[in-house]
């Protein structure tokens, strides 16, 4: 079997390429073979070279048709970075696409709950809602609205939609015209090594960006009444970004604090991981799993994170770290300061942690996955 994933962009520090690659690997025995094809360059790395064919590069047709020719298209793209920018380029690519088996996976809440998610959402205090009529004039105009309300519907054309999350699979099944068969992706979190940390070090990983909450997550640390400890803030930066947080790293004196190291492989990756104490897990928007926070849980590292969707998944309040109350800085400053210096609470969590890992079952949830294929 072959698979096409058609996705924004290559880029090893994207979550969604890195699921793909790890299923690469594992559905070989399946012999299932992967293709990708990227919509746009990868505007957060303009000298680096496309990971994958970039859609305005090749010859559609004879790329889809004969190079690859496969079974299956998975879309992985974000749906309103061409419903709001009005352009039509990929029709020929869909086209072509919807004359084969189709699934597509919800990485997102703008590709679910509304288009304007991670834009015009904050305005209004990031709405929960999905998109109604109530919308227009508050984020939308009726234009957008209409466009977005057709892309809803047109989910029914895929084969399967695929989610990672109940959270998710609750705001898909809001839209009640969605009939669509369904398909909850196991996250494919293979076996780490465990952390043993011997000091009190922090980790943050994942793209360092404004939704990702890592302006309220240094504010936090400057908060804790505990000031032995240490952060890596782990993950690919955005220039004006990073300006604003050493910014506020100045401001609260913690520039021997700190350390940012950019975007690292994944073995290396988990050698931090090994030294970690604790999880910071800020993000201040939704996510639709949450993968970075899920793989710490099962290295045995607690986390901390605010209330929002995805995270259920993986972490427990109490149990294998803390969920507190979204925005309040205070109270996300007490939970990393608790874990860092009450070791009873820091090895009951390691403690279950440990048992959310052992009952990962990975060949099991890469043959879920590659059954779902195989069965479309």
């Amino acid at each position: 079997m072959k698979i096409l994933h058609f996705v924004r962009s290559c880029a090893n520090d994207h979550g969604a390429y890195y699921f793909l690659k790890k299923l690469e690997d594992e559905s070989k025995k399946y012999n299932i073979d992967h293709y990708y094809l990227a919509y746009e360059r990868d505007s957060d790395h303009p000298n680096q070279l496309s990971l994958c064919p970039v859609m305005e590069d090749i010859n559609l047709e004879e790329y889809v048709n004969k190079t690859v020719n496969p079974d299956v298209v998975h879309f992985h793209d974000v749906n309103s970075y061409y419903i709001l920018g009005k352009t039509d380029k990929h029709r020929k690519f869909y086209e072509l696409a919807f004359q084969r088996k189709c699934v597509r996976t919800l990485h997102d809440y703008s590709s679910i709950a509304c288009p304007m998610y991670f834009t015009e959402g904050e305005k209004h205090g990031e709405c929960q809602s999905v998109l109604s009529k109530n919308c227009i004039g508050k984020c939308l105009d009726e234009d957008i609205a209409a466009r977005y309300s057709e892309y809803i519907e047109s989910l029914n054309h895929y084969d399967c939609i695929t989610y990672f999350s109940d959270d998710t699979e609750r705001r898909i099944n809001s839209y009640k015209k969605l009939n669509v068969k369904k398909y909850k992706m196991p996250p494919l979190i293979a076996p780490i090594p465990v952390a043993r940390p011997s000091d009190n070090t922090i980790v943050f990983a994942g793209r360092v960006i404004p939704q990702k909450g890592v302006h309220v997550l240094i504010e936090a640390l400057a908060r804790m009444d505990c000031k032995d400890w240490f952060a890596y803030i782990i993950g690919t930066v955005q220039p004006l970004y990073l300006r604003q947080l050493s910014k506020l790293i100045r401001k609260f004196g913690l520039v021997d604090k700190i350390t940012f190291l950019d975007h690292v492989p994944q073995k290396d990756l988990f050698q931090v991981y090994e030294k970690a104490k604790v999880m910071a897990f800020p993000s201040i928007s939704h996510e639709t799993f949450g993968m970075s926070g899920a793989e710490a849980v099962a290295a045995g590292i607690p986390v901390v994170a605010f209330q929002i969707d995805g995270i259920g998944e993986w972490l427990q309040d109490g149990i294998n770290g803390r969920i507190v109350k979204q925005g309040d800085i205070g109270a996300y400053a007490a939970a990393l300061n608790e874990i860092l210096t009450d070791d009873n609470i820091y090895n009951s969590y390691h403690e279950n942690a440990m048992k959310w890992r052992a009952d990962l079952d990975y060949p099991g949830q890469v043959s879920s996955l590659c059954n779902m294929y195989l069965t479309l």
